[in-house]
């Protein structure tokens, strides 16, 4: 090679040392396979620092995904086709600096930690007292012992070398062994003992009906080795009333939550998915997952029919006397959204012939309070169209069978009359 080739390889060497003093500590942060830069915005209002990143919107179309804050997450994922996707959430408030301290604390961390573990195996060890039942530590530089374990060991087995395969087997033997003798204690304790209840003093009690006298009869404590089960009481009149008591205590007490939730929760019907997005009135805050203090089964206002399925529906119509169209709900699926795009005929085709009952249907919906501001969505009015046209098919088809009965008849009673003609010929 030339000097002059040498020379700026030279040069190079330096300049990309010099690069690398100068640049510092740098943080790379990796998302679905994507850099996020630092203080990334998000790519819908551009205002707001973005919280979640989902890789199934793309509304760039180079296959980078979408950085969404809260409210845009809640706006863009609220319809059917996007209520499947799935987000990651992204970290915020991490930069380089922050970073290497939490590397170097870590690794210091797990390296004075070793070498603290290193000089107390070396320094100390375990040895059992059969007298006692216990182990002792015993400090070889100092020669002291100690019923106390070194602070900074984590559990035993720091001490013990790995046990062999028949102290393991010896070990499952014996935990098996202790289990069924506590379940054998167990059943004892339900057999022997009975749990009453004492009308003066309010509380139950336990009664010992063994044949040891060695036990008390009487006792306000549970048998000890009950653990965290308990006796079946006895079933009598006061049981019973507790019973009673104590469900609608609960009852009263969750319609009480319920009420508190509902007063705290703003719900609103979107109109392009159908589904209702649930806004805190406090911080403002819009979710379309339902509040979980409510559960699945309650609804957010107990007297909006748009959020009833088939079984409320079914109930509701019971309570109107209308028995004997539930067969008719069940096999259609009427749900809610589904009765309220009902008109006068879709009544009559569903099996309510009285004139009177539909309109005692109709007005108990019109006098709701959420009726003002309803409105049927497409895809209701879709099901409602599918459902009047089966109506159609099935009424057609109900024509079609009776018109082929009654000319069956005509053919069998002709060829009857036939037949009987001929035999009386015959005869003759």
């Amino acid at each position: 090679f030339s000097k002059r080739i040498l020379s700026a390889r030279r040069r190079k060497k330096e300049q990309l040392k010099h690069l690398k003093k100068s640049r510092g500590p740098t943080l790379q942060i990796w998302i679905n396979g994507i850099e996020l830069e630092a203080g990334r915005k998000c790519e819908f209002c551009e205002a707001r620092q973005a919280v979640v990143h989902c890789l199934n919107c793309d509304h760039n179309q180079d296959g980078s995904g979408d950085f969404l804050c809260d409210d845009c997450d809640v706006e863009v994922h609220r319809h059917q086709k996007r209520a499947d996707h799935i987000r990651t959430m992204v970290p915020f408030g991490l930069n380089a600096d922050v970073a290497c301290r939490r590397i170097v604390g870590m690794f210091r961390h797990a390296q004075s930690r070793n070498k603290l573990l290193q000089r107390c195996r070396s320094r100390f060890k375990r040895y059992y007292e059969p007298s006692s039942g216990q182990y002792f530590y015993y400090n070889t530089r100092t020669h002291e012992s100690s019923w106390v374990k070194p602070w900074c060991l984590r559990d035993d087995s720091d001490l013990i070398p790995f046990p062999s395969f028949e102290q393991c087997a010896f070990r499952i033997q014996n935990c098996w062994r202790g289990r069924q003798g506590r379940m054998l204690m167990i059943r004892l304790i339900q057999k022997m003992y009975e749990k009453l209840f004492s009308r003066e003093h309010g509380r139950f009690y336990y009664h010992y009906n063994g044949a040891s006298q060695l036990a008390e009869r009487v006792s306000w404590n549970k048998p000890r080795f009950l653990y965290h089960r308990d006796l079946k009481p006895a079933k009598n009149e006061d049981v019973a009333a507790l019973l009673i008591q104590r469900q609608w205590l609960t009852y009263r007490s969750r319609t009480f939550l319920l009420n508190v939730v509902r007063s705290r929760y703003q719900a609103k019907k979107d109109p392009l998915s159908g589904r209702h997005v649930y806004t805190h009135l406090a911080t403002g805050k819009r979710s379309i997952r339902k509040p979980p203090l409510l559960g699945h089964s309650d609804e957010f206002d107990p007297e909006d029919i748009s959020l009833w399925n088939v079984n409320k529906v079914n109930i509701w119509l019971r309570r109107l006397g209308l028995k004997y169209v539930a067969s008719q709900v069940f096999k259609f699926k009427v749900d809610g959204p589904l009765l309220l795009s009902f008109e006068w005929e879709d009544f009559i085709s569903l099996g309510i012939k009285m004139n009177h009952q539909i309109k005692r249907i109709l007005l108990d919906i019109e006098q709701r309070s959420f009726f003002t501001t309803h409105r049927d969505l497409p895809v209701t009015l879709l099901r409602r169209d599918r459902l009047r046209y089966h109506f159609q098919v099935e009424k057609a088809c109900i024509i079609i069978q009776h018109k082929f009965r009654e000319r069956y008849g005509r053919i069998l009673r002709t060829r009857m009359r036939e037949t009987a003609r001929l035999v009386q010929e015959r005869e003759r």
